[in-house]
């Protein structure tokens, strides 16, 4: 066999190497559709993050998919749900600003862990934010908060776990908020935030030695559950 030959042949394999090797591993999950929500005088950003302080969209967890509203505080929400969901998982951030004011920045960082069903191979998680009082207050919500939602998949023993499916998990929350604040206090997909996120999955390397995958999924379209 020529050299030339020989040459063009390795080169030929290394690029069949180089197309084989599986995607790298992301450093952050990274957020289609950040953007800040105004109701009133309020904002939020519609995702919360993974560290307190950048509202990156490299820093984003998931997408906010529920708004509580009426009578609704933090606590109100997840003792009304405590029987579906009795756990807790990791604290998340999200950004939010009661009150708008240009001359000073309002925006606060307020954290939770969230409640989550007791369930090592599909947890159902949602997360719920307001400021230091737990609640956040304006003319057309009166006391609300905002909801992040998701699922953890084989989070414990597997190596590779799945989080993720917002919307399937949001689904899953409408329903049992229909079971105790009343079906008609439920409205599916009414509130446009923007924060779309066509079906994806980024992963990133993981303490046990394998993946953690994250699946994006959301159609931009926040539930309003009334609390009475």
């Amino acid at each position: 066999m020529s050299l030339s030959l020989r040459l063009a042949l390795i080169g030929a394999l290394a690029c069949v190497a180089i197309f084989a090797l599986p995607p790298r591993p992301a450093a952050a999950w990274t957020a289609a559709g950040l953007s800040v929500f105004a109701q009133q005088e309020d904002r939020f950003t519609t995702y919360d993050f993974e560290t307190a302080g950048s509202a990156s969209a490299a820093a984003c967890d998931w997408p906010v998919t529920m708004v509580f509203w009426g009578h609704a505080s933090v606590a109100k929400v997840k003792q009304a749900l405590a029987s579906s969901l009795p756990s807790y998982g990791n604290e998340m951030y999200a950004r939010v600003s009661e009150t708008r004011c240009p001359k000073r920045s309002t925006w606060r960082w307020v954290a939770d862990r969230g409640v989550k069903s007791l369930s090592f191979s599909r947890a159902l998680h949602l997360r719920l934010y307001a400021d230091g009082d737990g609640r956040l207050t304006n003319g057309a919500w009166g006391d609300y908060v905002i909801g992040t939602t998701h699922l953890d998949l084989d989070e414990v023993f597997s190596a590779n776990p799945v989080y993720g499916y917002s919307e399937q998990a949001a689904g899953e929350i409408e329903a049992l908020c229909a079971s105790v604040f009343g079906t008609g206090n439920v409205v599916p997909d009414s509130l446009p935030l923007g924060n779309v996120e066509v079906d994806r999955t980024e992963q990133r390397a993981n303490a046990k030695g394998g993946v953690d995958s994250h699946y994006w999924q959301c159609d931009g379209l926040a539930t309003m559950v009334y609390v009475p």
